[in-house]
């Protein structure tokens, strides 16, 4: 034991740490019979013979529910394995953790919903946020999953004119539009909470089965996926209204004229990437075929703190429940090979490192080649000919930069079964960003 949490050595104390949550008990406790003395061994004893109800402190007994407590069992459980290699990463456990809350907060709200409370408030996990502050008073920390009106959407968006277009894509238009902070009702001097409306094409018969499965929408609740903060189902049309992404995706981010010094500094793309990755392993743990769909740059998003955001996995999701599959039409190598996942990030991340686009095989093959391996990076010089010229770092950060080029390597490589998971991608990504800062503060 070091005597502090790191996403290695120490996940076995952190899974004492959750049996001590859940029990009230601790570590090693000589009130209770001598065979109960350590927790640990007691705890991995009961959830082997699937006796969880004794596992909970008799302060939280009949608040807990059963799904949550499973999960949370199981992923205290694998943390205690006596192997270190079947233990889960930390990156694995604040997903399951995540997942835990998420299956509490539906129990809670079926609990309301049955006591007569037909409105769902619930709070993002803040120990997820990954470089985000409390944004409150902005209505996005905690805020309700809203039913808005069709007229007050129009409202908003100025009557869905052209100018308040934001684009559109396969599944409809999106348009900007303004709702009072306090209220949530719309806004008329383009001031107060900035949002995104997306029209949906969705067809007049499948307007009753929408309203049945738009709750499932409340599942996207994760730092790092575009928030929903309501919905609109009127007048044959499907509105779904998100929080407002200041920063626009990350094609604009990395391709646009207009110069912002962050969008130079190699320690902010790798922010970036780990929220990419953080959203994939989110949405793996939710519904694995989204995390597999293609991943392209405009369907990520930054806020104003460039901290990354996945999009229109949503939508992919009540396509997916209502045609039993997803029908992405191939336009470019992305669609028709590119799957998304793991293989997916790493073309986006050798876009980020090249500052060049790879719509094609071919192209990804140049890329593979232009990023050569740890023997071709001898120099500095060396490096800034292989990555994006604008990028800015200085000559500690080779190494991290090295790490890099050859994580995006792995993950593209043609045998699946090579490359490596999300969760081991999102923890070497972490390591290199902390090496980063680190390098970041000495130099200063």
């Amino acid at each position: 034991m070091t005597g502090h949490l790191t996403m290695k050595s120490d996940v076995y104390a952190f899974g004492v740490v959750l049996f001590e949550l859940l029990s009230g008990r601790r570590a090693v406790d000589t009130r209770f019979s001598e065979d109960e003395w350590n927790l640990a061994n007691w705890a991995q004893k009961c959830v082997k013979e699937r006796r969880l109800d004794q596992l909970v402190s008799s302060h939280i007994k009949g608040q807990i529910s059963p799904k949550c407590l499973k999960e949370f069992a199981q992923i205290a459980d694998r943390c205690l394995k006596n192997s270190r290699k079947e233990r889960p990463t930390m990156a694995e456990v604040v997903v399951s953790l995540h997942l835990s809350m998420s299956l509490q907060e539906q129990f809670d709200r079926s609990v309301q919903l049955a006591a007569g409370s037909v409105r769902s408030t619930y709070k993002l996990p803040k120990y997820l946020a990954f470089g985000a502050k409390n944004n409150s008073e902005d209505g996005l920390m905690e805020y309700s999953f809203r039913i808005f009106s069709y007229s007050d959407m129009e409202l908003a968006t100025r009557n869905f004119g052209s100018h308040m277009l934001l684009g559109h894509g396969k599944y409809g238009q999106v348009f900007r539009g303004w709702l009072d902070r306090r209220t949530f009702t719309p806004s008329l001097s383009d001031r107060g909470l900035t949002i995104a409306v997306k029209r949906l094409k969705f067809k007049a018969h499948k307007l009753n089965w929408m309203q049945q499965n738009m709750k499932m929408l409340e599942d996207f609740n994760d730092p790092n996926i575009v928030k929903i903060l309501g919905y609109c189902l009127e007048e044959y049309t499907v509105l779904i209204v998100y929080e407002f992404m200041h920063q626009g995706t990350l094609y604009d981010y990395l391709f646009s004229v207009d110069r912002v010094i962050e969008r130079h500094q190699l320690i902010s793309r790798v922010k970036i990437a780990i929220g990419i990755v953080r959203g994939l392993v989110f949405l793996r743990a939710l519904q694995p075929q989204l995390a597999d769909s293609p991943l392209q740059m405009h369907n990520i998003f930054l806020d104003e703190e460039f901290n990354a955001k996945l999009s229109d996995f949503d939508v992919a999701m009540l396509v997916l429940r209502s045609d039993a599959k997803l029908h992405f039409r191939p336009a470019s190598f992305y669609d028709s090979k590119v799957k998304g996942g793991v293989f997916g990030f790493g073309v986006i991340l050798m876009e980020m490192l090249t500052g060049k686009l790879i719509d094609y095989e071919c192209e990804l093959t140049v890329a593979r080649e232009f990023l050569p391996g740890e023997h071709g990076f001898a120099s500095m010089q060396s490096i800034r000919c292989a990555l994006d010229g604008r990028l800015r770092f200085n000559i500690l950060q080779t190494k991290p930069a090295i790490q890099l080029a050859l994580l995006a390597q792995k993950c593209v490589v043609d045998e699946s079964y090579l490359r490596p998971t999300l969760e081991s991608v999102l923890e070497e990504l972490e390591e290199i960003y902390d090496v980063m800062l680190k390098l970041d503060n000495n130099g200063n």
